[in-house]
């Protein structure tokens, strides 16, 4: 099984960057409340901005978004 890698635009600064999907665990998950797709999270290395990472978008998203869906803490 392989590292997933893909370009992320920061919604803040601009900034076009490699994010690497790397199965960290957070303490939350965060999902399309349309879809209930999970999403990615990152941060920018440029301006240090969290963001959400929608699969087959370019640009990452606020966590404060409409439309997102923030659950309870993964693995406990």
């Amino acid at each position: 099984m392989g590292n997933t890698f893909r370009e992320v635009k920061c919604f803040k600064c601009g900034h076009i960057f490699m994010w690497q999907k790397d199965g960290i665990e957070y303490q939350s998950e965060y999902r399309l409340e349309s879809t209930n797709e999970l999403l990615g999270i990152a941060a920018c290395p440029k301006c240090g901005t969290d963001m959400l990472v929608i699969p087959h978008i370019l640009e990452g998203i606020s966590k404060d978004s409409n439309g997102i869906a923030e659950s309870g803490i993964r693995g406990i």
